[in-house]
């Protein structure tokens, strides 16, 4: 038996109050589920700090970690929705930076990071089965069909952007296994 909540007569006073309280709480409750920032700007300030001159390697991995984290806890449906745009992060302001090209060991350190971060966690651990499909067809008509560069005008990638990528397709289709029909046909029209 369900019993009916009881009626109870307020005053004016109390109506504008309680009014005023529930006000605040929708506001409250706004504040709490409005995004700061957009995926692409929360990257954008990562790598900001990152590629700065002055900090250190142990910073450097710190904020790799950073990285993982901001992919980890939203959960893979975050990283299925924005991989083009993780990647293409990762290879416009992480690898093809003039800090991070200037020696052999610090494009050593890059390949690592970015590796371990793609490979590992991306690729390994968030990516549903199509979706890793969509990710090699993806890498290929963005970056391995540019190269070499035939047409004039046209821009190659560059060999490290070409070896992690390579190296993340490598990945991919080990881990599908026998390679899918739709892997099959972007291999055939490249």
């Amino acid at each position: 038996m369900v019993v009916p909540p009881e009626t109870v007569l307020k005053s004016k006073r109390d109506a504008t109050s309680e009014q005023q309280d529930d006000d605040l709480t929708v506001a409250a409750a706004a504040e709490v589920t409005k995004s700061m920032l957009t995926p692409n700007e929360m990257l954008a300030h990562l790598s900001k700090h990152f590629n700065k001159p002055y900090a250190s390697r142990k910073t450097r991995i710190g904020i790799f970690d950073f990285y993982a984290a901001l992919f980890t806890k939203p959960g893979p449906s975050f990283v299925e929705t924005n991989f083009a745009l993780i990647v293409s992060h990762l290879i416009n302001d992480i690898i093809l930076q003039q800090r991070n090209t200037s020696s052999r060991y610090e494009v050593l350190l890059i390949r690592r990071l970015v590796g371990v971060l793609l490979r590992d966690l991306v690729g390994v651990r968030m990516l549903s089965e199509q979706r890793q499909i969509g990710a090699t067809q993806e890498l290929a008509n963005a970056y391995l069909k540019r190269w070499p560069a035939m047409m004039p005008g046209q821009v190659a990638p560059g060999w490290i952007v070409l070896l992690i990528v390579l190296r993340e397709v490598v990945g991919l289709l080990q881990q599908l296994g026998n390679a899918p029909p739709p892997v099959q046909v972007c291999k055939v029209s490249s």
